[in-house]
């Protein structure tokens, strides 16, 4: 089949692309389709779809998402006046390349945009609907429209959800598709490692990995990682792994230098190698508010680290708690606090429940398994 998929963003270190790559790639390599990107936006992900051998097609396009704190404002409205006619223009270049292609089916990779969809559907070919954000409760955004907006989702010939807690919110809200949830596939060639070292170190290393926004929970962590410190506990590291805005980025690393924590935890910036992180850690700490699946969660226990997550959306439905993974009440950072000190002080348990859930993840969250669940999908839309 020609496959068109539309990416949700442009950068090589972006989760969503990442992933999008990984299952592009084994959709032409294992189960022959013609696969074709449509970017929307500049950036660095061509590069890897170059290396991947995949076929891109670039068509400047606007989304139909705005902030909650500005959707009133008279700015916003003239804004979206101008993308909407924007997007009719740009419109015809979709119809002429699906058109070139002889595209069977257009698959719509995040819920940030729409046009693709929107041509598709007067066209007469079928879209596929991959929904990986919760918009309002994780990001602070929303569609413009709602009505017209999850209508055109709604008619989809099916819409994955990457999550359970996904699912239960779209059910609500687009009753009559057909909405199946397929997990995100991690790439295990990349991730696993075998881990001979966790908890043999003098100095258990701690990692957090992604945006550093509050929404994230950096800030628990280092309240706990002060209370630690407070109660004598002095050997362990954090590393902070990700970017933010500057701002919020400086009062984090203020209330650390005040605690005088700066040898206790670093703020790494940026990185795309984070697989080196991973392999060099014993705990990895998921805190956030609404994660939508949890690709950090399920890289960390594919990498063969603890992970000690927030029992709350994605990351609830990824551990089974005290068997593959940690849980600690959302929000709280005493009972955090309480969880680290248990693994601190029972590590030969804390390496069990790591090599228990690194097994389950190499059993269920690879990108070959989530492949093999797409090329479903869109075999059963081929025989309709």
């Amino acid at each position: 089949m020609n496959i068109l998929f539309v990416a949700s963003d442009n950068d090589s270190a972006s989760g969503a692309f990442l992933s999008m790559v990984r299952l592009c790639t084994i959709l032409k390599n294992e189960y022959n389709h013609n696969v074709h990107i449509v970017l929307q936006r500049k950036g660095t992900g061509q590069e890897l779809l170059d290396a991947a051998g995949i076929s891109w097609h670039y068509i400047r396009t606007f989304n139909w998402i705005s902030k909650l704190s500005e959707y009133d404002t008279v700015k916003n409205k003239l804004e979206r006046v101008y993308k909407r006619i924007f997007n009719t223009m740009v419109s015809v270049r979709y119809k002429l390349l699906f058109k070139k292609l002889d595209i069977d089916i257009v698959h719509m990779n995040t819920s940030w945009t729409y046009l693709a969809a929107q041509v598709a559907g007067n066209m007469g070919i079928p879209y596929v609907w991959h929904i990986r954000e919760f918009l309002e409760e994780d990001q602070k955004k929303c569609i413009w429209d709602k009505i017209n907006g999850y209508r055109l989702i709604e008619q989809a010939s099916c819409v994955i959800a990457i999550s359970e807690s996904i699912k239960r919110k779209y059910d609500r809200l687009i009753p009559n598709a057909h909405l199946v949830k397929i997990y995100n596939g991690i790439d295990s060639q990349k991730f696993y490692t075998q881990r001979d070292d966790l908890f043999c170190k003098d100095v258990i290393q701690m990692l957090i990995v992604g945006s550093i926004n509050e929404s994230k929970g950096q800030e628990q962590l280092i309240d706990a990682c002060i209370n630690l410190y407070k109660d004598g506990y002095k050997n362990f590291h954090l590393n902070i792994v990700g970017k933010g805005q500057q701002e919020y980025v400086n009062k984090l690393k203020e209330k650390v230098h005040a605690a005088k924590m700066d040898d206790f935890i670093t703020f790494c910036g940026y990185r795309v190698d984070t697989q080196v992180f991973y392999q060099t850690s014993d705990i990895t700490f998921v805190c956030s508010k609404a994660e939508a699946f949890g690709r950090v969660t399920v890289e960390a226990m594919m990498s063969g680290t603890l992970v000690i997550g927030a029992k709350s959306a994605a990351t609830a439905e990824l551990i089974l708690d005290e068997k593959t993974g940690i849980f600690y009440e959302n929000g709280n950072s005493d009972d955090l606090t309480k969880k680290i000190k248990w693994v601190l002080e029972h590590t030969d348990k804390a390496k069990m429940i790591a090599g228990n859930g690194q097994k389950y993840m190499l059993q269920n969250m690879t990108a070959e398994n989530n492949a093999k669940k797409i090329n479903e999908v869109y075999i059963a839309i081929k025989i309709k």
